[in-house]
């Protein structure tokens, strides 16, 4: 089983799934190959913010259409169409979140709606704030994202938030995991949840049996796995 058909398995057991995406370490990423592969499966799939994203205008999210405004309320996709929509702002490198009410309509009018939710300064660790991640009631799924690569390194060169000079380690595992502005922040009881331990095509095996030794919350299942090329290297 490759990765994307696994997160599938995990998120998807029908249409009108809203699956929101947080943590760090390739949110991005996740969202568009994530969604590329539902539309090979031929679901109609949005992907959206309720954050800020890139501009379509200088990342490719390789989606059929991409809509700036609510004019996206007037478009009917079509199944096996994925559709890129945010609102375009003043920052020429940012796209903003769109009107709750705008998405709680759309929600209903694609199969799949991937939703980022977070943001992390392109860094592969995230402890949050108060105001973070963005995950409205309307979620059926969340997927929190850790690159990897990160460990090994101190807190305050790979985690946005945590300034501390600790290593990036098994115990430091353990606390993110526990923390309540850590990487579980956004996981609901009623919502399926998974965390993506992605780049595992980037460390060594000792990084890979540490992670295959944590502990999660019952409620959330384990993927290590890498984005880039859709593998799958095992579950937790």
């Amino acid at each position: 089983m490759k990765l994307y058909e696994y997160l599938e398995e995990c998120t998807v057991k029908k249409t009108g799934a809203v699956i929101y995406i947080t943590g760090g370490g390739g949110k991005t990423t996740l969202m568009e190959s994530f969604g590329e592969y539902l539309k090979n499966r031929g679901y109609s799939v949005l992907l959206t913010t309720t954050t800020k994203v890139a501009s379509p205008k200088q990342h490719n999210y390789r989606t059929d259409k991409v809509f700036g405004d609510e004019s996206v309320l007037g478009y009917m996709p079509k199944k096996g169409e994925s559709v890129f929509f945010a609102d375009h702002s003043y920052d020429i490198k940012k796209w903003i979140a769109p009107r709750m009410e705008v998405l709680s309509l759309l929600n209903k009018r694609y199969d799949i709606v991937l939703i980022e939710a977070d943001g992390s300064k392109g860094l592969p660790f995230k402890y949050h704030t108060e105001r973070d991640p963005v995950v409205y009631d309307d979620a059926t799924a969340v997927i929190a994202v850790c690159g990897i690569w990160g460990i090994g390194s101190k807190a305050y060169e790979m985690c946005f938030g945590d300034g501390r000079e600790c290593i990036i380690d098994k115990r430091y595992m353990d606390e993110y995991l526990r923390d309540s502005e850590g990487l579980t922040k956004g996981m609901r009881n009623n919502t399926k949840n998974l965390i993506l331990f992605n780049g595992a095509d980037e460390v060594d095996s000792s990084v890979l049996e540490m992670l295959s030794s944590l502990e999660l919350p019952k409620s959330v299942k384990g993927v290590i796995g890498s984005e880039r090329d859709g593998s799958l290297y095992g579950t937790i």
